[in-house]
């Protein structure tokens, strides 16, 4: 999905440009004309702004969210291979028990390091998924708000081309409703927590074998 785009090429050239013909002035002109013609393409100006932002802050939610997806895969994939890891164990201890041996020290060592494991990872994907989500939340609010700013645009491009002031005030209502959706986005955004990435140093002393200690348990009496 890609961020949303606003479109200002010319636009707050052709609001000057009617700005500076209403200064001038012509006969059937009221005096007040001018004042209010400048104040639509300030007001147009600051919304192209808020529009400008909006759409970054769009963007940015929306790479988080992929970010945050693709780390909960991976979280998942890995709690996925701990999960064997454990459930080998445990068959392998059954085998054990069933050719008259006692159960090997290490390898419930290793079973009760990766049961704690699994217990971390399983909450850590959760978070991924869960800010994942809230991300997609604060883009789709993002997005809401850079679309009210270029319709708001427009109504003001509008105003000032008609000499209407009720496209005018329809432009600002729609501007407050864009401001509206940009403060949810970001009170989503602020509630965010992404778990922090931390080494595993018992998964990492474990990686290099699926069964460790099976060998020495096997050539045991």
């Amino acid at each position: 999905m890609e961020a949303p785009e606003v479109p200002l090429d010319g636009l707050q050239e052709q609001l000057e440009e009617k700005a500076e013909e209403s200064a001038h002035g012509h006969s059937g002109h009221k005096k007040a004309e001018p004042q209010w013609n400048r104040w639509i393409a300030l007001s147009t100006a600051l919304i192209a702004a808020l529009a400008a932002l909006g759409a970054l802050l769009a963007g940015h939610t929306e790479t988080e969210a992929m970010d945050c997806k693709m780390d909960a895969n991976d979280t998942w994939t890995y709690f996925g291979t701990t999960s064997l890891k454990a459930h080998s164990i445990t068959e392998t201890q059954i085998v054990l028990q069933a050719l008259g041996k006692a159960p090997d020290a290490g390898l419930e060592s290793d079973l009760a390091s990766y049961k704690e494991q699994k217990g971390k990872l399983q909450k850590k994907a959760s978070e991924y998924t869960k800010a994942s989500q809230l991300y997609l939340t604060a883009h789709t609010r993002y997005g809401y708000a850079v679309t009210m700013f270029q319709v708001a645009i427009a109504l003001a491009a509008i105003a000032a081309l008609t000499g209407r002031r009720r496209y005018w005030l329809i432009s600002l209502g729609l501007g407050g409703v864009g401001i509206l959706f940009a403060c949810l986005g970001a009170s989503c955004q602020s509630a965010i927590a992404v778990p922090v990435e931390e080494e595993d140093s018992t998964a990492v002393a474990h990686s290099g074998s699926l069964l460790p200690g099976l060998t020495s348990s096997a050539s045991g009496p």
